[in-house]
């Protein structure tokens, strides 16, 4: 063949692949791994890109509802997410499920519901909301949860049930109101409650009831102390329950001082048998609690 001819340049290794072709080569269930890193609505759009992409959105491993601003209104957010979990396969695992509605503050808190019930439906074993002070007033209810996130929301009522999430176990809220009259979560072994206002009143208080609680995190939350209960397996917890100014001092705690807050929950730890120290920083009382 001579040299420089043009199927001399054509010529390519036994079994190589072309460029193009190496993103077609990988299995369906590699790409929709990799479609699951997207914000949903990227992923979606990818159905335009040939016939076998036209389906792929519709059974991703994670659903990621984020960036949802260049959506332009509610109106158009709703129908979008509407139509996404109406037409997802029913029949795909859904490890989990994100939904981050940040820069709208008007979303219908019973679509809303639906989107979060519909999630469960799906067998979500993580799920996320950031909701900017959306309310939540029913229980979680799912047989595959194992984490929750909340973030930015309001919680009343049973909201914080978690007894019938038998494999919850990472429970995490976020810069949140809590109304609700207690946490209760039979399974859950991580617990963190971080920047959030208690809101009940100082006579009652939020009850924090997880038996199977191994690791507590209280950090920087206001309002009238929660009533620690029925930790028998605890084995490490950070809490520093304070104010961080002087106007939340003197309005946002409904004890007679920061310090009394953390010493309320000091003799639960007490009681329960919990060795820990004790230091103060300006402004803040924090407490240690490593087990021996």
């Amino acid at each position: 063949m001579p040299r420089g001819s043009k199927a001399a340049r054509s010529a390519s290794p036994a079994g190589a692949v072309r460029v193009g072709d190496r993103i077609s080569a990988l299995p369906d269930a590699v790409l929709q791994h990799a479609l699951g890193f997207l914000p949903v609505r990227e992923a979606v759009r990818t159905c335009v890109l040939a016939r076998r992409w036209r389906h792929l959105w519709r059974s991703l491993p994670f659903l990621r509802v984020v960036d949802v601003e260049v959506l332009g209104s509610e109106n158009e957010l709703t129908r979008f997410v509407n139509r996404l979990l109406l037409l997802r396969d029913p029949g795909s695992a859904l490890d989990g499920c994100e939904f981050d509605l940040r820069g709208f503050e008007d979303v219908d808190p019973v679509y809303v519901d639906l989107w979060i019930q519909h999630a469960l439906l799906l067998r979500a074993r993580v799920l996320s909301l950031s909701l900017p002070w959306t309310p939540l007033y029913k229980p979680f209810d799912s047989q595959y949860l194992s984490t929750l996130h909340l973030n930015g929301v309001q919680l009343s009522d049973n909201a914080l049930d978690c007894s019938s999430c038998p494999m919850l176990e990472g429970l995490e809220i976020t810069s949140s109101d809590i109304y609700a009259s207690e946490i209760w979560s039979p399974s859950s072994k991580r617990l963190s409650i971080v920047n959030c206002k208690f809101g009940l009143d100082h006579v009652y208080g939020t009850r924090i009831s997880a038996p199977s609680l191994i690791w507590l995190k209280l950090e920087y939350c206001s309002g009238a102390p929660p009533l620690l209960e029925g930790m028998t397996s605890l084995e490490s917890a950070c809490i520093k329950f304070g104010c961080e100014d002087e106007d939340l001092r003197m309005e946002g705690c409904y004890a007679d001082c920061c310090a009394e807050c953390v010493f309320l929950m000091i003799l639960v730890f007490k009681l329960m048998g919990v060795s820990f120290k004790v230091y103060q920083m300006p402004q803040l009382w924090s407490s240690e609690l490593p087990l021996p």
